[in-house]
């Protein structure tokens, strides 16, 4: 018996290894993404309902060799949507799929919210302010770096329709319920999936506001993983 659970012990480590070998970045968010990964049980059943013809439409396409393109929309794309992009563009290449491509948009624009960018730092995100003739001084260019693999994200607040975002073949992932309600539908879209989550914004200008914006990283972050191990389940079925 002694035997026999030393043995999982050694399986679970390799295997651990495994998942995690081809993982190039900084070992702060190598970190945070591992513990992400070891927590997917957390992940609520009604949200897994939510996610689970996600992970079916993308496995699909992958299977067609079909473009999959992930557009996460909310109302002002400066918070929510930027975080989920950012790590559904770093949760494939975690779990070694690879051809995701994401995006974010808003039913307006406004800026990537400072609040954000630090909590995403603390994360273990790098970010760096694009310097360019005509860059928006009121609603900057961010480039955020995940891991090695993973498209380069350049930030910046617009609306979902912007020429920056594909106009056809994508899934519109709504992660505000009031964007949900004022876009029923979503010009070029395959796919409408509605994924809200609370607005961290209630909480800036209070002195919880950096724990609360962790906390809504975590949590996004945590589905994102959930959803891309999902779809590296369905590849090895």
């Amino acid at each position: 018996m002694i035997y026999f659970n030393l043995f999982l012990i050694v399986l679970f480590v390799n295997l651990t290894t495994i998942a995690t070998a081809q993982i190039d970045c900084n070992p702060i968010l190598k970190k945070h993404l591992n513990k992400l990964n070891n927590s997917l049980s957390e992940v609520k059943n009604e949200r897994q309902l939510i996610l689970k013809p996600l992970a079916e439409y993308i496995i699909n396409n992958i299977k067609n060799k079909k473009n999959v393109r992930l557009l996460f929309i909310c109302t002002h794309n400066s918070r929510r949507s930027h975080i989920a992009q950012i790590y559904a563009n770093s949760a494939p290449i975690y779990y070694g799929i690879q051809g995701i491509r994401t995006f974010s948009g808003g039913t307006e624009a406004t800026v990537f919210h400072k609040n954000a960018i630090e909590a995403l730092r603390r994360m273990g995100f790098g970010s760096l302010q694009k310097e360019e003739e005509g860059n928006n001084p009121n609603n900057p260019k961010w480039f955020v770096e995940s891991v090695k693999g993973a498209l380069f994200n350049e930030c910046f607040s617009k609306r979902y329709d912007d020429i920056a975002n594909p106009r056809k073949d994508f899934v519109a992932i709504m992660v505000c319920s009031e964007a949900d309600k004022n876009c029923p539908v979503i010009t070029g879209a395959e796919k409408k999936i509605s994924l809200p989550y609370n607005d961290p914004k209630e909480y800036d200008n209070t002195e919880i506001f950096a724990q609360k914006y962790d906390e809504k990283c975590i949590e996004i972050g945590r589905e994102m993983m959930w959803l891309f191990n999902e779809v590296k389940r369905l590849k090895n079925t």
